[in-house]
């Protein structure tokens, strides 16, 4: 919540500094100034103006306080203040001649407090004469504060601070705000723009209290870094820092660092969070790093850990971050030490009207040439809501100057296989757009890009699955639950495509539209790559194609899952696997715009069209290109599995428009056999329609001709490479192992047997009971006048599709003798 100005300090001035008492301190001692007095003013000190006027004024908007360094040899200069209230405070500077390090004002320990009314000053251009000479403020001790209104850069020297850094863990230096930092409204020269590092070292270390939103422009954002100035922390090795831009502030920035560490014994974890309407703009091309580890000793670093986090908006309100350059998410850099060494950022979207906009973006980051043998870099976005976009031109925000760059997730640059790289990304909801190069899915690492919700627009190149551009083990793997996928921006002028790269690439679609402009290209090497949809739609505007290598490339379809391919299918090289699985799924080759072309290319020996069966049924693939292109199966492997049919007959390929094919599957010509499993089938390119592979099932298999199957010798007991079991009766029911085999009853079971009984008999007619009637067989039953012939009335009872434990029928009693039969067959 904003805390509103004091009435005495709502009036910017900007007049001549002649109007007020003004003191100016020149630094010309060897030693720093460390004296405790309430401005320290040492005989070593130039003094120039009225301590009493400076300390005793009526009123603090007279006093206007300069502090420089006038020392020709490199000694920092520290002033130590204990309270006071000012009207102006300038800190940096110096004459023509001397010391090239920066004027530092620290406030002392305790309850120490400052406050400037109107306008604080830090580097050397608000002096007169010299050269350009950095500037610093800092707090560390107790519970000191400093309150101020605006704050300004008197330097573009680049090195200017001010920072609040605890010494220990029970300091909690403050520093107020209450107008602006850097902005055209308060510099005295509108171009010396962005010449502040804000370093952030405690939470809630900066308040904003403005009572309208505030803008601070700086050059550098850091929130808990170690070695930058006044930023190593001392003494606080495991320490976490969170950092809040709310109330409609905005930070204008060069460049920003979350969590940084390079000592050997350090964990950091820093919190940037950009919420309540706040904006966070990296301008001109500069980076954002989240969680970097970084030493150039061969032997520090050995158990040092950097988490930095990004949070923009959350469920209460939004936030924009905007970042001309690159976003670093988890990233090692430099020559490190050994062993276990962990770089780790985080970056959270929420809220619907959230932004975050980057050139490029990279997580799970390898910069430097690390030497660490179990070192890992991590990095995370995950997305609740809003939109994300990397690598686009920000209308509105032209000064980022964001000129298009690529989504890598996992994206180590160096060729060191010691040191792993990871990268997630979690969209659950809201958008995420890549609009300048491509998305790649491990490229250097493992990358993992999880879509359970929202949307993904990949509008210009690639979508790349598993790359890598080192020696490096680069692992590719997206999984989608739910949302939807666009892959172009679908006016002709994109080209782009899903590569499945074959040093590890899977694409895994449950649910969910994946909308692909042109290809899905599996690429050629040793490894397996494939696309796997089992739930969902998929729509290829124009082909499927396998690029050859000797790794499995496969595409499967199974569950619910709805696939359409506008072109054409070519999987003709070496482990090529298309796929089919149940009857709830489908797949359509189109062959639109195809004119004599091979729209489904299967013709290879090492390439495979499987069908897996569910519950007796799968699904074809429909080819619907027009009547004169082709359907190569030369030498292609047919396999089928599954819950195989044990009847009818099964379209595989439905060729809608009738295509020519160009020969037959390995094998299997016209009308041949195959046994499978207990079956036997017979496959045919004239089926259906005249121009389908039909499966048909025509037998079961009986490899010793008894006229028992072997899936019934199998599930009985019996041998299926002894014919003479036939006629045994191992259960001792009285029914031979065939009879019991065609009435469908169990010859391992003495209790399934079939009878047949008189129920009821009159002068003409009599009623027989029999069962168990079993699904599938034909029952006939008869009476006849003698055993010898079957002259006399008959019934047959067509095979059910469920099983009848007991059946009665009545037949008409024609002769003074008869005799009743019942036979079983099969059909």
């Amino acid at each position: 919540m904003k805390i509103p100005h004091s009435p005495s300090l709502s009036v910017l001035l900007l007049t001549s500094s002649s109007a007020f008492s003004q003191a100016v301190y020149n630094y010309t001692g060897i030693e720093h100034n460390n004296e405790a007095s309430r401005w320290n003013v040492a005989s070593n000190w130039d003094e120039v103006g009225s301590p009493g006027d400076l300390l005793n004024g009526t009123s603090f908007n007279d006093d206007d306080v300069r502090i420089r360094n006038n020392r020709v040899s490199n000694h920092n200069v520290r002033l130590q203040v204990d309270a006071g209230e000012i009207s102006k405070l300038a800190v940096g500077g110096q004459t023509a001649t001397g010391s090239t390090l920066p004027t530092e004002l620290h406030l002392r320990e305790d309850t120490a407090a400052l406050r400037v009314a109107e306008l604080v000053t830090i580097g050397g251009l608000s002096f007169d004469g010299g050269s350009d000479l950095a500037g610093a403020i800092a707090l560390n001790r107790g519970s000191s504060t400093l309150t101020v209104r605006d704050v300004v850069s008197g330097s573009n020297h680049g090195a200017n601070f001010i920072t609040v850094t605890p010494d220990d863990q029970t300091a909690t230096p403050t520093v107020f705000i209450s107008g602006n930092m850097d902005t055209a409204g308060v510099r005295a020269d509108a171009t010396d723009a962005f010449a502040i590092d804000y370093i952030v070292n405690r939470t809630d270390g900066f308040v904003l209290n403005g009572s309208a939103p505030q803008t601070l422009n700086v050059e550098v954002l850091q929130v808990l870094v170690n070695g930058s100035p006044f930023g190593n922390a001392s003494g606080i090795p495991n320490h976490a820092v969170t950092y809040t831009l709310g109330d409609g502030d905005r930070v204008n920035g060069l460049f920003s660092q979350v969590a940084k560490v390079n000592n050997s014994s350090r964990h950091y974890e820093g919190t940037l969070r950009v919420v309540g309407g706040a904006t966070c703009v990296i301008r001109g091309g500069g980076a954002m790093q989240l969680g970097v580890t970084a030493n150039s000793s061969t032997t520090n670093n050995d158990t040092a850990s950097a988490k930095g986090s990004l949070e923009v908006g959350n469920a209460v309100g939004p936030g924009t971050v905007i970042i001309g350059g690159q976003l670093q998410v988890g990233r090692q850099e430099e020559n490190n030490g050994t062993n276990t060494q962990l770089a780790r950022g985080a970056v959270v979207v929420d809220h619907p009207a959230s932004r975050l906009a980057c050139d490029s973006l990279v997580l799970g980051d390898v910069a430097g040439d690390p030497l660490n043998t179990s070192g890992r870099s991590d990095g995370v976005l995950t997305i609740d809501d809003g939109t994300v976009t990397v690598g686009v031109a920000q209308v509105d925000f032209p000064e980022a100057n964001i000129n298009g760059g690529s989504l890598f997730i996992a994206g180590a640059a160096v060729d060191d296989t010691d040191f792993s790289a990871v990268g997630i990304v979690n969209l659950n909801g809201g958008i995420l757009q890549v609009t300048g190069g491509n998305t790649e899915v491990g490229r250097g690492g493992q990358g993992f890009f999880n879509i359970n919700g929202g949307r993904f627009d990949q509008l210009s190149s690639n979508l790349v699955i598993g790359q890598s551009t080192t020696s490096r083990l680069s692992d590719g793997t997206v999984v989608m639950a739910g949302g939807d996928v666009n892959i172009g921006n679908f006016d002709g002028t994109a080209d782009s495509d899903i590569n499945i790269n074959a040093d590890g690439g899977t694409f895994l679609q449950f649910a969910g539209t994946v909308d692909v402009e042109s290809d899905i290209n599996m690429a050629e090497d040793f490894k397996p790559c494939a696309y796997r949809i089992s739930g969902g739609t998929l729509i290829v505007g124009e082909n499927v194609l396998a690029r050859g290598g000797t790794g499995l490339d496969a595409l499967e379809v199974s569950g619910a899952a709805d696939v359409v391919i506008g072109g054409r299918v070519f999987f003709n090289s070496t482990n090529n696997l298309l796929k089919m699985t149940g009857a709830a799924c489908s797949l359509a080759i189109q062959g639109i715009g195809q004119t004599g072309a091979e729209v489904l290319d299967l013709g290879s020996a090492t390439a495979t069209l499987e069908f897996e069966f569910v519950d007796g049924s799968v699904s074809p693939v429909r080819v619907e290109a027009a009547a004169g292109n082709l359907i190569d199966l030369r030498n292609c492997q047919l396999a089928l599995g599954g819950d195989l049919p044990e009847s009818g007959s099964h379209l595989l390929l439905e060729n809608v428009n009738g295509c020519y094919y160009l020969g037959n599957f390995a094998g299997l010509g016209e009308g041949e056999t195959v046994e499978l499993g207990d079956y036997v089938y017979a496959i045919s390119y004239l089926g259906g329609d005249g121009d389908d592979v039909e499966l048909t099932k025509v037998g079961d298999v009986d490899f010793d001709g008894d006229d028992i199957p072997k899936w019934y010798e199998e599930a009985n007991g019996l041998s299926d490479n002894d014919a003479g079991d036939a006629a045994t009766d191992p259960d001792g029911d009285g029914m031979d192992a065939l009879s019991e085999y065609m009435f469908g009853t169990a010859e391992n079971d003495r209790a399934s047997t079939f009878f047949l009984e008189v129920a009821s008999i009159d002068e003409t007619t009599i009623t027989f009971r029999f069962g168990p009637r079993m699904s599938g067989r034909v029952l006939t039953l008869r009476g006849m006048p003698g055993l010898a012939g079957y002259s006399g009335p008959s019934v047959v009872f067509g095979p059910s599709d469920q099983s009848i434990a007991v059946q009665e029928f009545t037949l008409p009693i024609t002769h003074s003798r008869n005799f009743y039969r019942i036979e079983a067959t099969l059909p």
